[in-house]
């Protein structure tokens, strides 16, 4: 994904209404900021890996990705040593936020423990729904997918 892709995508991610059981992960605050960063180096690191493998999941739970930024990533994750991306031996450069509500999240350790056993660049991840999804008034929660029209897509 060259700059001009990451741009691109910026602009269709930030394109997308947030709602009241729906959280958009990108503002313009400090937490949302950071994410947005991390998103912007994984897509770096995913350009320079050249991965063959895309997996795509459902939505952002509240433990991980809506804490990190990144799909199937908890703080665990991030703070890797060596980095899982890259292999470098002092982490794959992302930010950590002050005082996280989680440190791992089950999703993405059971998912990172089957991508340290394949072969070749590390899978591209990215969720079918962007923003995290919770019930109504409870962002520490986690809640299906639904459709435009208000049904449910993964029960």
């Amino acid at each position: 994904m060259n700059a001009t892709d990451i741009a691109r995508f910026r602009e269709l991610l930030h394109a997308l209404p947030g709602t009241d059981d729906a959280r958009f992960l990108y503002g313009q605050d400090a937490a949302g900021r950071l994410r947005e960063r991390n998103l912007r180096r994984y897509l770096e690191l995913m350009d320079r890996a050249r991965p063959r493998m895309f997996l795509i999941g459902e939505a952002p739970g509240y433990r991980g990705h809506a804490v990190t930024g990144l799909p199937f990533m908890s703080v665990a994750q991030l703070v890797a040593r060596p980095g899982l991306i890259t292999g470098d031996p002092d982490g794959d450069g992302f930010e950590i936020i002050t005082d996280p509500p989680a440190l791992w999240e089950a999703s993405s350790t059971v998912v990172w423990r089957t991508v340290a056993t394949l072969r070749g660049p590390v899978p591209m991840f990215r969720p079918v729904c962007p923003n995290h999804p919770h019930e109504p008034g409870r962002p520490g929660t986690n809640r299906p997918c639904r459709t435009a029209r208000g049904r449910q897509v993964f029960a």
